[in-house]
């Protein structure tokens, strides 16, 4: 988060970093409050007391969020500094949202694998041609995602955002972003269960009619 704050100083951006601890047993608690008290000005803290998974943890912040863009991030370090400043320079009249799309994805061969095929599935259900659907690199007109029905709990809300962001005529842009193996926390994902998961959700919201 410290680079973050560098790197958004350096480039005199107006902006709040909202930090959402999603039932943490660790120390993030503790870290998160010693960044904030360091940089109070940009930085809140919003709690679950329990963990509710990575898409509500997302709503949450969203829901936190106040500005003209929202930028989405995740904070296990797999997106590096530059891949955040080339998408925030990636802004443009016209665009609602600049997609972060993983020019080589850092992981297990299987949930390479995995996310390929998302990928795949996504294209053929819903017409939406993008390379990396479920990117956690993501930024946002503010009042277009906080007026989006997110309803995934679970890791597959960023697709489950660009393509509610395309049933609802935004302009999507995408670009090529460097990605990293985790740096810190342990996944908590079964990819087998979650495959499947996620295809039962991509269906139900397939049949989805007339709702953002």
């Amino acid at each position: 988060m410290l680079s973050w704050l560098a790197l958004l100083k350096a480039m005199q951006l107006s902006f709040e970093i909202i930090a959402v601890n999603d039932g943490s047993t660790d120390t993030t608690a503790e870290e998160l409050l010693a960044v904030q008290q360091n940089h109070e000005a940009s930085v809140k803290i919003v709690e679950h007391e329990r963990n509710r998974g990575y898409g509500s943890a997302l709503k949450t912040g969203i829901q936190a969020s106040s500005g003209d863009w929202i930028l989405l991030i995740d904070s296990d370090g797999q997106y590096p500094p530059a891949a955040m400043e080339k998408i925030l320079g990636a802004r443009r009249e016209g665009i609602d949202c600049i997609n972060g799309a993983r020019m080589e994805k850092k992981d297990t061969l299987l949930r390479v694998w995995a996310n390929s095929l998302l990928n795949f599935l996504i294209r053929r259900l819903f017409g939406l041609r993008l390379k990396d659907f479920n990117s956690g690199l993501k930024c946002i007109r503010g009042n277009l995602l906080r007026s989006l029905h997110i309803r995934s709990q679970g890791i597959i809300a960023p697709s489950e955002i660009l393509i509610r962001l395309h049933r609802h005529g935004a302009t999507i842009s995408e670009i090529s972003i460097t990605h990293a193996f985790r740096q810190a926390g342990r996944s908590s994902i079964h990819v087998i269960g979650t495959a499947l998961a996620s295809f039962r959700f991509l269906i139900a919201l397939r049949r989805e009619k007339g709702r953002v």
